[in-house]
Protein backbone atom coordinates (compact mmCIF):
# COMPACT_ATOMS: atom_id res chain seq x y z
CA UNK A 1 0.00 0.00 0.00
CA UNK A 2 1.42 3.22 -1.17
CA UNK A 3 2.23 6.04 1.00
CA UNK A 4 -0.09 8.17 -0.59
CA UNK A 5 -2.64 5.87 -0.50
CA UNK A 6 -2.04 6.12 3.62
CA UNK A 7 -2.46 9.51 3.05
CA UNK A 8 -5.52 8.92 1.86
CA UNK A 9 -7.22 7.08 4.18
CA UNK A 10 -5.87 9.34 7.01
CA UNK A 11 -7.46 11.95 5.65
CA UNK A 12 -11.03 10.50 5.39
CA UNK A 13 -10.61 8.93 8.62
CA UNK A 14 -10.24 12.17 10.22
CA UNK A 15 -12.57 13.75 8.00
CA UNK A 16 -15.58 10.82 9.21
CA UNK A 17 -14.27 10.70 12.72
CA UNK A 18 -14.54 14.65 13.32
CA UNK A 19 -17.75 14.30 11.45
CA UNK A 20 -19.26 11.41 13.80
CA UNK A 21 -18.41 13.21 16.83
CA UNK A 22 -19.74 16.89 15.87
CA UNK A 23 -22.72 15.21 14.65
CA UNK A 24 -23.08 13.73 17.93
CA UNK A 25 -23.04 17.31 19.49
CA UNK A 26 -25.45 18.34 17.78
CA UNK A 27 -28.05 16.05 18.19
CA UNK A 28 -28.27 16.52 21.96
CA UNK A 29 -27.51 20.33 21.86
CA UNK A 30 -30.94 20.16 19.95
CA UNK A 31 -32.53 18.40 23.02
CA UNK A 32 -30.89 20.63 25.72
CA UNK A 33 -31.53 23.82 23.58
CA UNK A 34 -35.59 23.26 23.68
CA UNK A 35 -34.76 22.07 27.43
CA UNK A 36 -33.31 25.13 28.99
CA UNK A 37 -33.92 27.91 25.77
CA UNK A 38 -37.10 26.95 25.16
CA UNK A 39 -39.11 25.84 28.31
CA UNK A 40 -42.90 25.14 27.38
CA UNK A 41 -43.77 26.99 30.32
CA UNK A 42 -42.24 30.33 29.74
CA UNK A 43 -43.26 30.27 26.20
CA UNK A 44 -46.55 28.59 26.43
CA UNK A 45 -46.45 24.98 24.67
CA UNK A 46 -48.80 22.91 25.09
CA UNK A 47 -47.59 19.20 26.33
CA UNK A 48 -48.61 17.82 23.13
CA UNK A 49 -46.44 20.60 21.39
CA UNK A 50 -43.62 20.41 23.41
CA UNK A 51 -43.46 16.33 23.43
CA UNK A 52 -44.10 16.73 19.44
CA UNK A 53 -41.18 19.08 19.06
CA UNK A 54 -38.99 15.61 19.05
CA UNK A 55 -40.84 12.90 16.98
CA UNK A 56 -39.74 14.71 13.60
CA UNK A 57 -35.61 13.99 15.33
CA UNK A 58 -36.15 10.48 15.00
CA UNK A 59 -39.06 9.61 12.43
CA UNK A 60 -36.55 12.07 9.81
CA UNK A 61 -33.68 10.02 11.10
CA UNK A 62 -34.92 6.53 10.36
CA UNK A 63 -35.92 7.71 6.90
CA UNK A 64 -32.63 9.39 6.51
CA UNK A 65 -31.23 6.10 6.73
CA UNK A 66 -33.54 4.26 5.06
CA UNK A 67 -32.26 6.29 2.31
CA UNK A 68 -28.75 5.65 2.84
CA UNK A 69 -29.13 1.91 2.90
CA UNK A 70 -31.60 1.70 -0.42
CA UNK A 71 -29.41 4.27 -2.50
CA UNK A 72 -26.34 3.05 -1.43
CA UNK A 73 -25.53 1.86 -4.96
CA UNK A 74 -27.21 5.01 -6.67
CA UNK A 75 -25.70 7.63 -4.62
CA UNK A 76 -22.40 8.12 -3.89
CA UNK A 77 -21.70 7.48 -0.50
CA UNK A 78 -19.70 11.21 -0.22
CA UNK A 79 -22.67 12.74 -1.46
CA UNK A 80 -24.53 11.10 1.30
CA UNK A 81 -21.89 12.22 3.97
CA UNK A 82 -21.71 16.08 2.54
CA UNK A 83 -25.97 15.90 2.36
CA UNK A 84 -26.21 14.85 5.93
CA UNK A 85 -23.21 17.66 7.22
CA UNK A 86 -25.30 19.86 4.91
CA UNK A 87 -28.76 19.26 6.55
CA UNK A 88 -27.48 19.46 10.26
CA UNK A 89 -25.97 23.13 9.10
CA UNK A 90 -28.95 24.65 7.88
CA UNK A 91 -30.32 23.01 11.15
CA UNK A 92 -28.25 25.04 13.42
CA UNK A 93 -28.72 28.22 11.40
CA UNK A 94 -32.30 27.43 11.86
CA UNK A 95 -32.18 27.14 15.76
CA UNK A 96 -30.14 30.03 16.14
CA UNK A 97 -33.19 31.73 14.01
CA UNK A 98 -35.58 30.12 16.38
CA UNK A 99 -34.13 30.85 19.74
CA UNK A 100 -33.14 34.61 18.56
CA UNK A 101 -37.07 34.98 17.55
CA UNK A 102 -38.22 33.58 21.15
CA UNK A 103 -35.50 35.75 23.12
CA UNK A 104 -36.44 39.03 20.92
CA UNK A 105 -40.46 38.55 21.05
CA UNK A 106 -41.39 36.29 23.53
CA UNK A 107 -42.93 33.57 20.85
CA UNK A 108 -41.92 30.25 19.65
CA UNK A 109 -43.45 29.11 16.43
CA UNK A 110 -44.22 25.54 16.42
CA UNK A 111 -43.39 24.43 12.72
CA UNK A 112 -39.74 25.97 13.08
CA UNK A 113 -39.05 23.28 15.71
CA UNK A 114 -40.39 21.00 13.90
CA UNK A 115 -38.08 21.66 10.49
CA UNK A 116 -35.37 21.93 12.34
CA UNK A 117 -35.74 18.78 14.38
CA UNK A 118 -36.05 17.06 11.24
CA UNK A 119 -32.91 18.86 9.72
CA UNK A 120 -31.06 17.86 12.89
CA UNK A 121 -31.98 13.79 12.42
CA UNK A 122 -31.73 13.67 8.90
CA UNK A 123 -28.25 14.96 9.09
CA UNK A 124 -27.01 12.79 11.85
CA UNK A 125 -28.41 9.56 10.11
CA UNK A 126 -27.10 10.24 6.75
CA UNK A 127 -23.26 11.65 8.43
CA UNK A 128 -23.01 7.93 10.12
CA UNK A 129 -24.87 6.09 7.75
CA UNK A 130 -22.19 6.50 5.47
CA UNK A 131 -19.19 7.01 8.10
CA UNK A 132 -20.25 3.42 9.28
CA UNK A 133 -20.05 2.42 5.76
CA UNK A 134 -16.63 3.39 5.33
CA UNK A 135 -15.17 2.31 7.83
CA UNK A 136 -16.30 -1.58 7.27
CA UNK A 137 -15.12 -0.89 3.90
CA UNK A 138 -11.68 0.17 4.73
CA UNK A 139 -10.84 -2.73 6.83
CA UNK A 140 -13.77 -5.29 6.73
CA UNK A 141 -11.44 -8.11 8.56
CA UNK A 142 -12.08 -6.46 11.99
CA UNK A 143 -15.74 -4.68 11.72
CA UNK A 144 -15.96 -4.93 15.61
CA UNK A 145 -13.17 -2.76 16.61
CA UNK A 146 -13.85 0.15 13.66
CA UNK A 147 -17.79 0.32 15.08
CA UNK A 148 -16.80 0.17 18.40
CA UNK A 149 -14.36 3.26 17.83
CA UNK A 150 -16.33 4.78 15.79
CA UNK A 151 -19.36 4.64 18.39
CA UNK A 152 -17.24 6.15 21.12
CA UNK A 153 -16.27 9.15 19.12
CA UNK A 154 -20.16 9.68 18.96
CA UNK A 155 -20.24 9.25 22.67
CA UNK A 156 -17.48 11.61 22.51
CA UNK A 157 -19.03 14.07 20.88
CA UNK A 158 -22.64 13.59 22.64
CA UNK A 159 -20.91 14.03 26.15
CA UNK A 160 -19.09 17.05 25.09
CA UNK A 161 -21.76 18.76 23.52
CA UNK A 162 -23.90 19.80 26.29
CA UNK A 163 -21.22 20.25 28.51
CA UNK A 164 -20.44 23.11 26.25
CA UNK A 165 -24.01 24.67 25.76
CA UNK A 166 -24.93 24.41 28.87
CA UNK A 167 -21.38 26.28 30.54
CA UNK A 168 -22.18 28.98 27.59
CA UNK A 169 -26.12 29.37 28.32
CA UNK A 170 -24.92 30.71 31.81
CA UNK A 171 -22.83 32.92 30.10
CA UNK A 172 -25.70 34.34 28.33
CA UNK A 173 -23.81 33.05 25.24
CA UNK A 174 -26.30 30.81 23.77
CA UNK A 175 -25.86 31.66 20.31
CA UNK A 176 -21.70 30.61 20.19
CA UNK A 177 -22.53 26.78 19.92
CA UNK A 178 -24.80 26.54 17.12
CA UNK A 179 -23.23 29.27 15.36
CA UNK A 180 -19.75 27.38 16.05
CA UNK A 181 -21.42 24.25 15.40
CA UNK A 182 -22.80 25.46 11.56
CA UNK A 183 -18.78 26.74 11.03
CA UNK A 184 -17.51 23.48 11.53
CA UNK A 185 -20.21 21.39 9.63
CA UNK A 186 -19.73 24.06 6.50
CA UNK A 187 -16.03 23.59 6.62
CA UNK A 188 -16.18 19.61 6.85
CA UNK A 189 -18.60 20.09 3.55
CA UNK A 190 -15.87 21.79 2.29
CA UNK A 191 -12.57 19.24 2.88
CA UNK A 192 -14.49 16.18 2.08
CA UNK A 193 -14.09 15.78 -1.52
CA UNK A 194 -10.74 15.60 -0.56
CA UNK A 195 -11.13 12.36 1.34
CA UNK A 196 -12.55 10.18 -1.45
CA UNK A 197 -14.69 8.25 0.69
CA UNK A 198 -16.21 6.00 -1.89
CA UNK A 199 -13.72 4.29 -4.27
CA UNK A 200 -10.58 4.65 -1.90
CA UNK A 201 -12.70 2.88 0.56
CA UNK A 202 -13.58 -0.38 -1.84
CA UNK A 203 -9.92 0.02 -3.07
CA UNK A 204 -8.49 -0.98 -0.07
CA UNK A 205 -11.10 -3.98 0.36
CA UNK A 206 -10.20 -5.19 -2.71
CA UNK A 207 -6.52 -5.25 -1.60
CA UNK A 208 -7.07 -6.73 1.99
CA UNK A 209 -9.40 -9.13 0.55
CA UNK A 210 -8.86 -9.89 -2.96
CA UNK A 211 -10.95 -13.22 -2.86
CA UNK A 212 -13.97 -11.21 -1.32
CA UNK A 213 -16.89 -9.39 -3.55
CA UNK A 214 -16.80 -5.91 -2.88
CA UNK A 215 -19.70 -4.21 -4.21
CA UNK A 216 -18.72 -0.84 -6.65
CA UNK A 217 -17.62 1.97 -4.65
CA UNK A 218 -20.23 4.51 -3.83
Amino acid sequence: MSRTWRNEVSRGRATVYSAVCLEGAVLVTFFVAVQLLLNRQYFALSAAQYGAVYVPVFAAAVLAALFAAWGSRAVARGHVFRLGLALSAVGRAGMIAVIWRAVRYGAVFFPDLVIVGALTGAGFALVYSAATAFELDIDPSAPERHLLRLTLTLAAGMAAGPLLQIGLIEAGLWWVVPLTFAALLVLLVAVSPLSRLGPDAARSCVLRNPDKHVPSPV
